[in-house]
């Protein structure tokens, strides 16, 4: 028997009962999509094929996304680029002198347009009443990008990169797991939704 859940799983056996209306998990994956009227035609077709969650996961123009948001969230760029230990103090000043820079420019979304493909595929779900767990830089971004954080969309992982602590901060909520991921892979998604089967089919 499943234990019943509590702290975390239970966080998330909550909101999937609030925005899952009860059906069975079926993920759509949307990755990597390239522009927004592409991004918001793979939500509807994959909630037209019977997905009841969609999985969102980009990756991108890093330093276009980190400039969105930092100017989003109203903080300097050196909130939003850490310095991995592989990374030089030359390329790290590169980086932050780099989003300084787009942080001046009238659209600083407007340089990746996967910002723009994830910002309308949260929309699109919200559109079709159906969930989305998201990860990756610029899926971040894109929810930034949008102007309002709804409460069926929903952070995968707490992470390490600050540019994404700086989203949950601003948004004030909660991940569903605290694995402290990149966010530039899919692990953290796919831990999610192995929670959510064994928190809401076994319930």
């Amino acid at each position: 028997m499943t234990p019943t859940p509590s702290g975390d799983l239970l966080r998330l056996a909550t909101w999937w009962r609030d925005h899952g209306f009860g059906n069975e998990p079926k993920v759509g994956w949307i990755v990597d999509p390239a522009d927004k009227n592409m991004a918001a035609t793979q939500v509807n077709q994959a909630v037209d094929s019977g997905a009841t969650v969609i999985a969102l996961l980009s990756h991108g123009h890093e330093v276009a996304a980190r400039a969105v948001i930092s100017v989003r969230a109203s903080v300097t760029p050196v909130h939003v680029r850490d310095q991995p230990s592989k990374m030089s103090d030359l390329e790290w000043m590169t980086d932050v002198a780099a989003i300084r820079d787009i942080r001046a420019t009238a659209d600083p979304q407007a340089l990746d347009p996967e910002i723009d493909a994830c910002a309308a595929a949260l929309a699109s779900a919200h559109k079709r009443s159906t969930p989305v767990v998201f990860d990756g830089l610029i899926a971040y971004a894109g929810a930034m990008a949008t102007g309002t954080f709804h409460d069926s969309w929903l952070p995968a992982s707490s992470s390490t990169d600050p540019a994404i602590q700086v989203c949950l901060d601003h948004w004030r909520v909660r991940p569903a797991v605290d694995l402290r991921l990149r966010g530039d892979d899919d692990l953290g998604l796919r831990a999610v939704f192995a929670l959510i089967d064994l928190v809401v089919t076994e319930h």
